[in-house]
């Protein structure tokens, strides 16, 4: 039986298994430097098609974090060169244990959550896939030359991680 999600890291690679499963994505990378600030989870499509996207996706584990993040406007700068934006979030953190979900997407867009972001509902038991309960809208075109810096950052990113002595990932 896998084990329950309990860190913020945790929810972050749940995020990025979520997106790899997507058909549209080809790579993915958690916790890396993205228009000054590190994004939770970040997803790419390679080819140059129109649905070409980078989606971030920021994740939240507590109620409190989620609400000092859309006070602070803090998630919103990764709109900038992302295609699509995400808040993945606990049922706690959504306050879907006492909202509706009706409720709880009303008080998100209240609280300054643009409609354009997709919400997905992360677990918090062994289940791992994250629930969608409002999908991402399309912010803007994909700049192709941002998008392959962006893939070199991730590749960088994982040979570090890799090489690092004490790296959960296997050279």
């Amino acid at each position: 039986m896998p084990r329950k999600p309990n860190s913020h890291r945790d929810l972050a690679k749940i995020a990025a298994s979520h997106c790899l499963k997507q058909g549209w994505c080809k790579v993915v990378a958690w916790e890396l430097a993205f228009n000054d600030g590190v994004a939770d989870c970040i997803g790419i499509s390679l080819g140059s098609s129109p649905s070409a996207r980078i989606t971030v996706v920021e994740v939240k584990r507590t109620r409190a974090d989620l609400l000092q993040d859309l006070k602070a406007g803090k998630m919103l700068k990764y709109q900038d060169n992302a295609t699509h934006c995400v808040l993945a979030a606990t049922k706690e953190a959504l306050g879907l244990n006492k909202l509706t979900v009706k409720q709880a997407l009303a008080e998100l867009r209240k609280l300054g959550l643009p409609k354009t972001w997709g919400v997905w509902v992360l677990p918090t038991t062994g289940k791992r896939k994250p629930r969608s309960i409002s999908n991402a809208k399309q912010l803007g075109k994909l700049d192709l030359t941002f998008r392959d810096k962006l893939v070199e950052s991730v590749a960088i990113s994982l040979c570090r991680r890799a090489l690092n002595r004490r790296s959960p990932l296997k050279a």
